[in-house]
Protein backbone atom coordinates (compact mmCIF):
# COMPACT_ATOMS: atom_id res chain seq x y z
CA UNK A 1 0.00 0.00 0.00
CA UNK A 2 1.41 3.43 -0.81
CA UNK A 3 1.29 6.44 1.02
CA UNK A 4 -0.94 9.47 -0.22
CA UNK A 5 1.40 12.48 -1.15
CA UNK A 6 -0.20 14.71 0.95
CA UNK A 7 -0.38 12.94 4.18
CA UNK A 8 -0.97 14.48 7.71
CA UNK A 9 2.42 13.36 8.84
CA UNK A 10 4.20 15.13 6.05
CA UNK A 11 2.04 18.38 6.29
CA UNK A 12 1.53 18.50 9.60
CA UNK A 13 5.36 17.89 10.34
CA UNK A 14 8.41 20.56 11.17
CA UNK A 15 9.12 20.79 7.46
CA UNK A 16 5.26 22.22 6.82
CA UNK A 17 5.38 24.81 10.32
CA UNK A 18 8.68 26.17 8.59
CA UNK A 19 7.20 26.53 5.04
CA UNK A 20 4.10 28.62 6.89
CA UNK A 21 6.30 30.21 8.80
CA UNK A 22 8.32 31.23 5.81
CA UNK A 23 4.83 32.41 3.50
CA UNK A 24 3.80 34.31 6.35
CA UNK A 25 7.15 35.98 6.76
CA UNK A 26 7.36 36.60 2.94
CA UNK A 27 3.61 37.88 2.86
CA UNK A 28 3.72 40.10 5.99
CA UNK A 29 6.31 42.44 3.79
CA UNK A 30 2.82 43.62 1.81
CA UNK A 31 1.17 45.05 4.74
CA UNK A 32 1.20 47.76 6.79
CA UNK A 33 3.45 48.04 9.31
CA UNK A 34 3.58 51.73 10.54
CA UNK A 35 0.65 53.97 11.60
CA UNK A 36 -1.69 56.34 9.41
CA UNK A 37 0.24 59.99 8.68
CA UNK A 38 -2.92 61.81 9.60
CA UNK A 39 -4.18 64.56 7.49
CA UNK A 40 -3.56 68.43 7.70
CA UNK A 41 -6.47 71.02 7.92
CA UNK A 42 -4.80 74.09 6.77
CA UNK A 43 -7.32 77.25 7.62
CA UNK A 44 -8.89 79.69 5.14
CA UNK A 45 -8.62 83.78 5.63
CA UNK A 46 -10.80 86.31 5.21
CA UNK A 47 -10.11 89.47 3.60
CA UNK A 48 -12.33 92.47 4.99
CA UNK A 49 -13.72 95.03 2.48
CA UNK A 50 -12.56 98.64 3.21
CA UNK A 51 -13.21 102.00 1.88
CA UNK A 52 -10.60 105.19 0.58
CA UNK A 53 -12.00 108.52 0.16
CA UNK A 54 -11.15 110.31 -2.79
CA UNK A 55 -10.51 113.97 -1.75
CA UNK A 56 -10.27 115.30 -5.66
CA UNK A 57 -13.17 113.84 -6.42
CA UNK A 58 -15.15 113.63 -3.07
CA UNK A 59 -16.59 109.99 -3.83
CA UNK A 60 -15.66 107.22 -1.94
CA UNK A 61 -14.14 104.14 -3.45
CA UNK A 62 -15.01 100.37 -1.86
CA UNK A 63 -13.36 96.73 -2.47
CA UNK A 64 -14.89 93.59 -1.89
CA UNK A 65 -14.59 91.25 0.79
CA UNK A 66 -13.32 87.83 0.14
CA UNK A 67 -13.16 84.66 2.09
CA UNK A 68 -11.36 81.76 1.20
CA UNK A 69 -12.31 78.33 2.68
CA UNK A 70 -9.89 75.92 4.09
CA UNK A 71 -8.26 72.70 2.44
CA UNK A 72 -7.80 69.83 4.25
CA UNK A 73 -4.86 67.92 2.73
CA UNK A 74 -5.10 63.72 3.38
CA UNK A 75 -2.67 61.84 5.21
CA UNK A 76 -1.06 58.72 4.25
CA UNK A 77 -1.90 54.83 5.10
CA UNK A 78 0.44 53.50 6.78
CA UNK A 79 4.43 51.83 5.16
CA UNK A 80 4.38 48.71 3.70
CA UNK A 81 7.10 46.11 5.07
CA UNK A 82 8.73 46.57 2.29
CA UNK A 83 9.47 50.02 2.41
CA UNK A 84 10.75 50.03 6.43
CA UNK A 85 13.41 48.58 8.07
CA UNK A 86 11.51 45.13 8.93
CA UNK A 87 12.56 43.90 5.36
CA UNK A 88 15.83 43.74 6.57
CA UNK A 89 14.73 41.34 9.64
CA UNK A 90 12.61 39.47 6.94
CA UNK A 91 15.95 38.86 4.35
CA UNK A 92 17.65 37.72 7.74
CA UNK A 93 14.90 35.35 8.76
CA UNK A 94 14.67 33.61 5.56
CA UNK A 95 18.26 33.64 4.86
CA UNK A 96 18.47 31.32 8.24
CA UNK A 97 15.79 29.22 6.88
CA UNK A 98 17.50 28.71 4.30
CA UNK A 99 20.75 27.23 5.92
CA UNK A 100 18.29 25.35 8.21
CA UNK A 101 17.48 23.29 5.20
CA UNK A 102 20.62 22.34 4.80
CA UNK A 103 21.87 21.72 7.96
CA UNK A 104 23.41 18.33 8.32
CA UNK A 105 23.17 17.97 11.95
CA UNK A 106 20.12 18.09 14.55
CA UNK A 107 21.73 20.55 16.70
CA UNK A 108 22.51 23.28 14.02
CA UNK A 109 18.94 22.67 12.72
CA UNK A 110 17.34 23.43 16.03
CA UNK A 111 20.17 26.40 16.71
CA UNK A 112 19.39 27.79 12.88
CA UNK A 113 15.58 27.27 13.44
CA UNK A 114 15.65 29.30 17.04
CA UNK A 115 17.71 32.05 15.49
CA UNK A 116 15.66 32.41 12.59
CA UNK A 117 12.70 32.67 15.18
CA UNK A 118 14.59 35.27 17.03
CA UNK A 119 15.45 37.56 14.36
CA UNK A 120 11.57 37.29 12.96
CA UNK A 121 10.69 38.40 16.60
CA UNK A 122 13.06 40.87 16.53
CA UNK A 123 11.88 42.08 13.21
CA UNK A 124 8.10 42.09 14.96
CA UNK A 125 9.73 44.44 17.77
CA UNK A 126 11.01 47.28 15.12
CA UNK A 127 7.54 48.37 14.45
CA UNK A 128 6.84 49.52 18.53
CA UNK A 129 3.32 49.33 19.94
CA UNK A 130 1.42 50.01 17.16
CA UNK A 131 0.80 46.52 16.30
CA UNK A 132 -0.54 47.02 12.69
CA UNK A 133 -1.47 43.54 10.51
CA UNK A 134 2.05 43.75 8.83
CA UNK A 135 3.90 43.53 12.32
CA UNK A 136 1.14 40.90 13.66
CA UNK A 137 1.71 38.61 10.93
CA UNK A 138 5.24 38.45 11.60
CA UNK A 139 4.45 37.41 15.07
CA UNK A 140 2.27 34.62 13.19
CA UNK A 141 5.52 32.94 11.86
CA UNK A 142 7.30 33.47 14.84
CA UNK A 143 4.80 31.30 15.86
CA UNK A 144 4.76 29.20 13.40
CA UNK A 145 8.63 28.26 13.65
CA UNK A 146 8.28 27.57 17.19
CA UNK A 147 5.58 24.74 16.46
CA UNK A 148 8.59 23.81 14.18
CA UNK A 149 11.01 23.99 16.62
CA UNK A 150 9.01 21.94 19.22
CA UNK A 151 8.09 19.23 16.66
CA UNK A 152 11.22 18.91 15.26
CA UNK A 153 12.81 18.12 18.76
CA UNK A 154 9.86 16.11 19.41
CA UNK A 155 10.24 14.05 16.24
CA UNK A 156 14.11 13.63 16.72
CA UNK A 157 13.99 12.65 20.69
CA UNK A 158 14.71 9.06 21.54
Amino acid sequence: MTAAPFSAAKVGGARGWVLGGAGLMVGSLGLPWTSDVPGTYLPGYLSPSYCTPDYYSGLTSCTYGSYTPGIFLPGSGGAPGYATAARVFVAAAMGLLWLTGSATSTSARRHRLLAAAVVAAAGAAVAGSAARSGAVVMLLSVGCLAVALRRDASASDP
